[in-house]
């Protein structure tokens, strides 16, 4: 689950503050507070308002930022064509990549990286 300084960054990208993502997914405000101070986390049909809010695919929005992300904070506010090289194949592998174990994860970035060209 996407912790709150990740969700912040997006949020700041889309200039935003928690008011604003609280207001247009009708979510109260003690839910982004409590997230912030560590005392709990929004349940998934909220984090999925805030997803839609910050129009931004769920699976990106909770998945990790880095290797296999193909979502930046920093590109929150390119047009969907800047991003039109994001197939349904490659949301649906990377789906299937989050519910893997740690140990099958393991084994997929290490396939990954063998493949790579040597720079």
């Amino acid at each position: 689950m996407i912790d709150y300084e990740k969700y912040a960054e997006f949020r700041t990208a889309k200039g935003m503050k928690d008011s604003d993502v609280s207001k247009k997914a009708n979510i109260p405000q003690s839910t982004f507070s409590d997230w912030k101070k560590g005392k709990s986390r929004p349940k998934a049909e909220k984090m999925q308002k805030i997803a839609e809010v910050l129009e931004m695919d769920y699976a990106e929005f909770i998945g990790p930022v880095g290797k296999f992300s193909s979502y930046r904070p920093e590109k929150v506010q390119q047009s969907p064509e800047a991003n039109s090289e994001i197939t349904d194949e490659i949301i649906a592998f990377y789906r299937q990549y989050q519910a893997l174990p740690p140990d099958l994860k393991n084994s997929v970035d290490s396939i990954i990286k063998s493949q790579r060209p040597k720079t």
